[in-house]
């Protein structure tokens, strides 16, 4: 997710948050004015109430809200960037694929607080979903947020190229920041899984949905084998050259085999497999294909 944090947080919303009676606004205060905003934004008003009181006094306990339109609740961290993820997957529908009616196998690659794998299961009530998330308090709330979805299985760990030990380099940065290493000279460390992994735990041969947001990660994704990606429907990725100089260039070799169609909304980048023995397996309406033996 494109971070708002205390360089650019003034750049957000109204004067209101930059100035007030002409006098510049702490950084700190400006953050929580643009996540009180966005509560009132993606909550009911009741909600948005309470989520700013949380937000105010500095809760440090998760705080339980709903979303109007959707038959679910789920947990935030007041002060956190939670609330903005929330409002881009539920109100701002960032991850929203109209030509995609039915959906197999997903993985949520940076699943973060399982927000978009909660949408993902709300909009494709059949699919498998597997979400992967490196960060522990992260991965703390995904397994709350999801417990009450069949569907969904969350997995502590970090897609990457191979399978080893990795860590988190920044543990502390906000909480859609989180980049990982290799665990060389950290005293903690997360286990590595592969797409191929992530497949042959699925027990399938096909992705319908690939979302990746792991903060410069794709770039040692995409420069292993990725023969895998001739069998991914749909791709969603953000790509992340500002912290990771080349992952837009591991990612445009790697996919540059393949027949992929390209849009762009938003942040993200869109694919979608136009390969022509792929949409004759899948037929018109998404079929999924045969499970591996």
């Amino acid at each position: 997710m494109t971070c708002v944090n205390a360089s650019n947080a003034s750049s957000h919303g109204p004067g209101i948050l930059r100035r007030f009676w002409g006098h510049p606004i702490p950084v700190r205060l400006r953050l929580k004015l643009y996540w009180m905003r966005r509560g009132f934004q993606t909550l009911s008003l009741f909600g948005g109430i309470g989520f700013a009181a949380a937000t105010i006094v500095a809760m440090k306990r998760c705080v339980e809200v709903s979303v109007p339109g959707y038959q679910t609740r789920l947990w935030v961290r007041p002060n956190t960037s939670d609330i903005v993820v929330l409002h881009q997957v539920f109100i701002d529908k960032c991850y929203d694929l109209p030509e995609l009616k039915t959906a197999g196998l997903i993985i949520d690659g940076g699943a973060n607080a399982g927000y978009a794998s909660v949408w993902f299961a709300l909009r494709y009530p059949d699919a498998r979903i597997v979400a992967v998330e490196p960060e522990p308090s992260n991965f703390e709330l995904l397994e709350r947020n999801t417990r009450h979805l069949t569907g969904i299985h969350a997995m502590h760990a970090a897609i990457w190229s191979q399978r080893c030990q990795l860590a988190i380099a920044n543990p502390s940065e906000e909480k859609w920041e989180f980049r990982i290493v290799t665990a060389a000279g950290f005293s903690d460390s997360i286990d590595a899984v592969t797409i191929p992994d992530l497949l042959q735990w699925a027990v399938t041969n096909r992705i319908d949905l690939l979302k990746l947001d792991v903060e410069g990660a794709e770039r040692e994704i995409f420069a292993a084998d990725s023969a895998w990606l001739q069998r991914t429907h749909y791709l969603i990725i953000e790509l992340h050259d500002y912290l990771i100089p080349g992952c837009g260039d591991a990612f445009r070799k790697a996919i540059s085999k393949f027949s992929f169609e390209r849009l762009t909304r938003g942040e993200h980048e869109i694919f979608s497999n136009n390969d022509p023995i792929f949409r004759k397996v899948i037929g018109e309406h998404g079929a999924t294909l045969s499970k591996a033996n």
